[in-house]
């Protein structure tokens, strides 16, 4: 059992993609050409938010219930790049860097 936030795999993993998305939000052309760059950003913390969440929680259930919306927000924010990547606004070596972060956050996640 992790005695700290920062030694959950999942949470650092999705950390690490959370700090990739804040490099194309603080980009005065993404945010100004890119229409969901809000909803990726709120997508983008609540990953982490719940992953954090998860670590405080004792019932399964609850535990559970909090990956599955970190997942489910890591699954968003990939379908945002995506869609970002589509318009031209970030490179295909960014697209493939964040992919790979949010499969192995999402896998490492797993319940």
């Amino acid at each position: 059992c992790a005695n700290d936030l920062r030694d959950v795999t999942a949470w650092r993993l999705a950390h690490r993609l959370s700090l990739r998305i804040d490099l194309f939000l603080l980009s005065p052309d993404f945010r100004n050409h890119y229409r969901s760059a809000a909803a990726l950003n709120e997508a983008m913390q609540s990953g982490t938010r719940h992953l954090a969440e998860a670590f405080t929680r004792i019932d399964r259930r609850e535990f559970a219930d909090c990956v599955r919306a970190a997942k489910a927000a890591q699954q968003r924010v990939l379908g945002y790049v995506i869609d970002a990547f589509d318009q031209r606004l970030i490179a295909h070596d960014e697209l493939v860097l964040v992919q790979q972060l949010a499969k192995r956050s999402v896998n490492a996640a797993l319940v």
